[in-house]
């Protein structure tokens, strides 16, 4: 499954590169794509994430967001599915449902979590973005299938200095209230995006604090992160260009191999 996934975004990316309708009205109600490689600094981040993720108009007040990613663990790559329909009824406002569904390669997990989102700019450069989820896990470990029901929700807010420099900051909580597992994820991510002037391409920079706390809580760490996106196609203003975030409620635990 990863090899597929990795091809599927080689070649998502090849076409929409090649692609003569960006930076012109494009067809069939398509406002963007992104193709997003990021890699995790610390060993056990596991590996690259790559995400591709294209933006669909259906009606002048309504759109579909469709991404397809992958993500490399130490035990095993994610790959995933992000579906978001949403309304947006003015310029300084959009919000939506999503729904994700994920599976592991290599054994038995799998992930499926939908909820509620939005985008909503206090000001010309100041956007906030909020996500609320409930979801469900399964695995197979030693034989035995467990079950795993889990909320997540985050608040995220960022600001852009100038034209090609954005600073954002997010927290983020999920809870996991099962016999084999209880406890609470928490995380905290600081960091800045430079757009490159008169090129499609956008560098990015991160650093976080990881935290479990309850029963089965685990001390916190450090987590930094760098990336690249390439992006095609005008997007619109500051809300209609921004796209929603990718579903992560279980990246703590993929992370510490606990799931």
């Amino acid at each position: 499954m990863k090899t597929a996934l990795l091809r599927s975004l080689l070649l998502c990316s090849a076409f929409f590169a090649a692609s003569p309708s960006f930076g012109q009205s494009a067809p069939l109600g398509l406002n963007f794509v992104e193709v997003e490689l990021t890699y995790g600094t610390l060993a056990n981040t596991g590996g690259p994430i790559g995400r591709v993720t294209g933006d669909f108009r259906i009606t002048d007040a309504h759109g579909l967001q469709l991404e397809l990613s992958a993500t490399a663990y130490s035990g095993g790559s994610l790959g995933q599915i992000d579906t978001h329909l949403y309304m947006q009824p003015s310029d300084s406002i959009k919000y939506g449902l999503c729904l994700a569904l994920g599976d592991v390669d290599g054994r038995e997990a799998t992930i499926g979590s939908t909820g509620v989102e939005v985008i909503a700019a206090l000001s010309d450069a100041t956007l906030i973005e909020a996500k609320a989820e409930i979801g469900i896990a399964t695995n197979r470990l030693g034989g035995a299938r467990r079950n795993m029901d889990f909320i997540a929700a985050s608040l995220g807010a960022s600001h852009a200095f100038k034209d090609t420099t954005t600073a954002y900051i997010e927290a983020s909580a999920t809870e996991f209230d099962e016999s084999f597992l209880r406890a609470v994820g928490y995380g905290l991510r600081v960091g800045v995006h430079h757009d490159i002037p008169n090129q499609p391409i956008r560098i990015s920079a991160a650093i976080g604090y990881d935290k479990m706390s309850g029963r089965d809580g685990r001390p916190g760490e450090v987590v930094a992160q760098i990336g690249v996106t390439w992006r095609f196609g005008a997007g619109g203003n500051a809300v209609a260009s921004r796209s929603f975030a990718r579903s992560k409620p279980l990246d703590q635990l993929f992370r510490r191999g606990m799931f």
